[in-house]
């Protein structure tokens, strides 16, 4: 049974930020994540891509905002459980009771629940046939941008993630854009540099079409698209990425008996 003053669910951002607080007042804690690293969504979906919205920091990658919360809180040599989901969460007199799906047990005071809205899974392409690439050929984040190096890549999409990983990879590769339909919904500027790029030819753009088909043996080798009016399009690329959002799984937070309104934890 492990005992600490604080057992926080979720080692993303947050979680990793309410170590540091509470290390600051003299709380001991201990971190349990699903995944099998520290960082959570920044870590797992755009480690590599460039993010503006942390507070005092102009921009940076969702690796380095991990690695400075990590090396903020090393001092308080927090323990991390991870690659264990929680599965039981029990009150126990005045303290609770946790369970992973690893059998780890836990008796704690409090507990911190920094898991958003459960576990981000991207939405991914709906051919059956897509499976087979992917890690491999086809990717739905971007973990190490160098493999795309004068490559060519089939970026699909429509919002900021699609449009930001397009114009950063059209510095090494040579990028295909394709989205659903004739209107993007990123950022204006990002909006702005892709028809800039569209127009010098650094990338291609079609609009109004969608995945109709892969070929290849053990990696793509080409692809063919289909237009709304059933032209076809066939194009020979070495990898595809797919940015069309996230599902939210709420999983087992559902049955911790919290009081929950629009899926999300209201009771505190």
């Amino acid at each position: 049974m492990n005992k600490t003053d604080v057992l926080i669910i979720g080692a993303g951002p947050v979680g990793i930020f309410c170590v540091h607080q509470l290390g600051l007042i003299g709380l001991n804690c201990e971190v349990v994540d699903n995944l099998d690293k520290i960082g959570g969504q920044c870590i797992e979906l755009y480690p590599d891509k460039p993010i503006y919205d942390i507070p005092a920091i102009p921009e940076c990658t969702g690796e380095e905002l991990t690695n400075n919360l990590i090396k903020q809180i090393k001092p308080f040599k927090t323990k991390f459980h991870l690659n264990e989901r929680v599965e039981k969460v029990k009150k126990n007199k005045s303290n609770w009771y946790v369970k992973t799906n690893k059998g780890t047990e836990f008796n704690v005071s409090n507990i911190i629940i920094a898991g958003g809205v459960g576990s981000f899974e991207p939405r991914k392409f709906t051919l059956k046939e897509c499976e087979k690439y992917e890690s491999k050929s086809i990717f739905y984040s971007v973990k190490d941008k160098t493999i795309f190096k004068n490559k060519t890549i089939s970026i699909f999409g429509g919002g900021d993630s699609a449009l930001d990983w397009a114009i950063e990879l059209s510095n090494s590769s040579n990028v295909i854009l394709v989205h659903r339909r004739d209107e993007f919904r990123g950022a204006q500027s990002s909006i702005n540099k892709i028809k800039e790029l569209k127009k010098s030819e650094k990338i291609k753009v079609f609009t109004k079409y969608q995945l109709n088909s892969v070929k290849g043996e053990k990696n793509i080798k080409s692809i063919s698209i289909k237009h709304d009016d059933g032209k076809i399009e066939e194009i020979q690329t070495d990898y595809v990425l797919g940015f069309f959002g996230l599902i939210m799984q709420l999983g087992p937070i559902a049955n911790w008996g919290l009081n929950l309104e629009k899926k999300k934890n209201s009771s505190g």
